[in-house]
Formats: structure tokens, C-alpha cells, sequence
């Protein structure tokens, strides 16, 4: 509209000139002018007139026309500079709305993975319910006499029971290792500070219920990449004499599945032994591998019939291209359904506890050991 008004104004001047009656090319004779003076006279004075009329029509149209344009102008640009403010209101509204989509999302997806854990746990406790009813009879028959027929019917019992115990855990890993974060955050398992070392407490649940807690943080001078190769082959081969591999698993690939004895003998003269039923599960992520697991223990034949204890741990391995950093924690929750039958009921529960965490925790230690062993064995083959 600016840059316009200069040509606008000298188009008005040359309309004004217009205006004005314009000189003949040539000078006309006085014998043309006598005759068509009085001819011609009225004829330009009234075809001026009307030209004058229709140029100053014109130019006030095309002022008029002007004048609308202008408007427009202004008003087109008045809306251009609301125009990104109500683009960024509605940007700010569109974030708003898809991070509730993203919630209600994600949301809906945890909803189905817990419904899923549920039913797992369900299918869990249930055969757990089986297997104490199973033992309460099984015990009751052998006070009764026989033990021979007990500890056949009891085999029976036992390798149906393993393919339903690992087959279920293995459908709860998923939920579990979204508990990840929480469980570490919780126990105070930072990656990036010094302390490191094993502690193992033992901890009352809301329903005042005895559990123990085992914590354990270890430090390797090695990359990430490297240690998370080998610590996904320390699992695969970390086999005891005396543990057996169970087959039955759809993904061997990332799930591993064991069962170990372990015995003793007590002071009291009596031995005792303890049948671990443990499965795990390994997630790999961009910056850390994680490791979940669970472990049934069952006491069988002797002073620890009839007692269980259930374990539910986290590992993570997480680090840098020149060192990585290996947590665990476990929770194991002791339970004893035998202080009705057998006599210091609590004595060898707590001595049964104990057992298991020591056989756990013992078990983690050498995990970490061989890790690190792996770790040394495979720097000095490649110096």
C-alpha cells in the first residue's frame, strides 16, 4: 500500500490533465476556422464537460476501490498477526491431547499386562494351594506308615508340578520387569554412586509377615557391550554338578530353567533337605540389560517337609565404554504350613529360611563371579 501511493498519485495528475482540452497538431486555416468556428464551438465544450465527468467518476471509483482495498489490507494483516498465536494455542492444545493419548495408551496396554499377571499368579497360587494339600496328605499317610508309597507318589507329583511352576512364572516375567525401576528406586540401588558390596536383611510386610531382602552391587573394569555378552553366557552355562536344565521352555533362547538340591544336617540329629526350582528371564535395552527370575523352594523329606519359600528378583547390568555395573535384588518370603505337624515348628523355619537365602545369595555370588571370570579370561585371549 506504501510503495503504491506514488503511482497512484501520478495517475490522478495525468487524469487532471486529461481534464484539459488538448491543441490541434497544426495551426487550421482562417477560412476553416470562420466555418467551423461556430460549428464546433457548443460540440467541444460539450464532449470536455463529459469527458471531465467521466474521468472524475473514475477516479472515484478507483479511490473508493482503493480506499476498500486498504481496509482489507489492514484487516488481512491484523489476522496474520493473531494467526500464529492461534496456531501455537492449538500446537499447545494438540501436545496436550496426544501425551493424554500416549497415557491412555500406555495406561490400557499396562492394564492387560496386569490382568495377564493376575490370571499367571492366580494359575500359581492355585498349584501352590495343590502342592501344600498334596504334602499335608502325603505326610499324614507316611505318620500313618509307609513310606515308600509316599515317596513314589511324591515323585509323580513333583515332575508334573515343574513344567506347570516354570511354564506360569515365565508368563509373569513381563509384569515383573516392569517393576524394574520401582523395586531399585525403592531399595536404593543407584548405579552412579561408589558403594558397592552384598547386604542381606530381614524386613516385616505390612501384614507384619517375616521376608528377607538381599541387595548386592558389583563393579567390573569392562565395557557394556562386552560384559552384556558375557553375562548372558554366564547364564546359559552356569550349571552346578548337582542342578538339572529343564527343557520344557518355548524361548531358550532368553529363559533358562533349573532345579537344584541343597542338604543338611541339623543339630538336632536330623537331615534336611531343599528342592530350588528356579527360572529366569533376560530383557535386552539400548543402555542396559536386565534379568528377572523366580525361585520356588519346597522342603522335602525330613525335619523341613511341608515348608516353602518364594523368591522374586531383579538384576541389572548397566554402564559405559569403560566399565559396567552389575545390582541384584531379591526378596524372598518364607511360608510354613507344617507348625501344626512338626515339632519346633519355628525353630526349623527359621533354619530353613535361612538356607534358602544362603543358597540364593551364594548362588549370586557366583554368578558374579564367573562373570568376571568370563570378563579376564576373554581380555587375555585377546592381548
Amino acid at each position: 500500500m506504501t510503495l503504491d501511493s506514488p503511482f497512484l498519485t501520478e495517475v490522478e495528475d495525468f487524469f487532471d490533465s486529461c481534464d484539459l482540452l488538448t491543441l490541434p497538431l497544426s495551426e487550421p486555416s482562417k477560412h476553416d476556422v470562420n466555418i467551423n468556428s461556430e460549428t464546433s464551438k457548443s460540440g467541444v465544450e460539450q464532449s470536455s464537460i463529459g469527458v471531465c465527468v467521466r474521468h472524475r467518476a473514475y477516479r472515484k471509483r478507483r479511490r473508493v476501490e482503493r480506499e476498500r482495498l486498504g481496509q482489507e489490507i489492514e484487516e488481512f494483516n491484523k489476522k496474520l498477526a493473531t494467526e500464529p498465536r492461534r496456531l501455537l494455542s492449538m500446537s499447545g492444545w494438540r501436545m496436550v491431547m496426544l501425551c493424554h493419548l500416549e497415557t491412555r495408551l500406555a495406561s490400557e496396554a499396562r492394564h492387560r499386562q496386569l490382568r495377564s499377571a493376575i490370571a499367571a499368579q492366580t494359575t500359581l497360587i492355585r498349584a501352590y494351594q495343590s502342592l501344600t494339600y498334596d504334602k499335608l496328605v502325603n505326610i499324614e499317610s507316611l505318620e500313618r506308615g509307609g513310606s515308600r508309597n509316599y515317596y513314589h507318589c511324591d515323585r509323580l507329583r513333583l515332575e508334573s508340578f515343574d513344567s506347570e511352576f516354570y511354564r506360569t512364572s515365565a508368563r509373569t516375567f513381563n509384569a515383573v520387569y516392569f517393576q524394574t525401576d520401582t523395586v531399585f528406586d525403592a531399595a536404593g540401588l543407584d548405579a552412579t554412586d561408589e558403594h558397592c558390596g552384598a547386604l542381606t536383611q530381614e524386613q516385616r510386610d505390612e501384614s507384619d509377615n517375616s521376608y528377607f531382602q538381599h541387595t548386592y552391587k558389583r563393579k567390573f573394569p569392562f565395557d557394556f557391550a562386552h560384559a552384556c555378552g558375557m553375562l548372558k553366557r554366564t547364564l546359559s552355562v552356569h550349571l552346578r554338578e548337582d542342578q538339572q536344565l529343564y527343557d520344557g521352555i518355548e524361548d531358550p533362547g532368553s529363559i533358562v530353567a533349573i532345579k537344584f538340591r541343597v542338604s543338611t544336617r541339623l543339630k538336632i540329629g536330623k537331615d534336611a533337605s531343599v528342592l530350588l526350582r528356579v527360572i529366569n528371564r533376560q530383557y535386552r535395552e539400548d543402555d542396559r540389560m536386565v534379568v528377572v527370575w523366580r525361585t520356588f523352594a519346597e522342603g522335602e523329606e525330613g525335619a523341613f517337609a511341608g515348608m516353602h519359600a518364594d523368591e522374586l528378583g531383579w538384576c541389572v547390568l548397566s554402564g559405559d565404554e569403560r566399565s559396567s555395573v552389575l545390582r541384584l535384588y531379591a526378596c524372598y518370603m518364607p511360608m510354613n504350613f507344617m507348625n501344626e505337624v512338626v515339632s519346633d515348628g519355628a525353630v526349623l523355619a527359621k533354619r530353613f529360611a535361612d538356607m534358602v537365602v544362603e543358597a540364593s545369595t551364594s548362588n549370586c555370588d557366583e554368578i558374579a563371579g564367573s562373570l568376571e571370570k568370563f570378563l579376564l579370561n576373554d581380555q587375555k585371549s585377546h592381548d
